[in-house]
């Protein structure tokens, strides 16, 4: 149970929202501005993996949005939307914050780089947790009916493009060194 009456809050809000036709920008935007944005300074700032992020409240309303998004009728479900945008979303943070960052260590001294490394898969491993928490109604419905790998391996093998298969030969000099 939900601290505080946030249950029955939230519970209301699901089933108040069949009136409301969510539009994919303006829904992806609160996702975006409400949740993903918001842990991706959370991880930037330094958290521990098993830290709260977000209360209770927080959750239930960015995961009341997908699903609010994702059940509509035709033609406003977007659950193949939510689900490239998951992806993207995680790639471009990888790409722009993650994969910089590692490019970015000077080669002295050679742990420099192992540090960054294991300080980015460590916070993927967190951003991946909670993304796979926020969009959890595509892994039971979407992912399932459409045969596609889940959200936590989906974010497994984004990290491997966009990390480690362009990092690789960096990073096993310097394991060699």
């Amino acid at each position: 149970m939900l601290q505080g009456g946030h249950c029955i809050k939230a519970m209301s809000m699901m089933n108040a929202a069949p009136n409301r036709v969510v539009q994919l920008d303006a829904g992806w935007r609160e996702i975006r501005e409400k949740a993903l944005t918001v842990l991706e300074h959370m991880i930037e700032d330094g958290v521990k993996e098993n830290s709260s992020l977000f209360n209770p409240a927080q959750y239930i309303n960015t995961y009341t949005m997908c699903y609010n998004m994702c059940t509509q009728r035709e033609p406003n479900s977007w659950s193949s939307q939510l689900y490239e945008r998951h992806g993207q979303s995680l790639r471009t943070y990888l790409e722009s914050v993650a994969l910089e960052a590692i490019q970015e260590q000077p080669d002295e001294p050679p742990e420099s780089i192992l540090r960054e490394y294991v300080k980015r898969w460590n916070n993927h491993k967190i951003m991946n947790k909670w993304y796979q928490r926020f969009f959890m109604y595509l892994d039971r419905y979407h992912v399932v009916y459409h045969g596609l790998p889940n959200l936590l391996e989906s974010g497994l093998q984004i990290f491997k493009e966009e990390v480690y298969d362009k990092t690789k030969v960096c990073f096993l000099f310097e394991l060699m060194w």
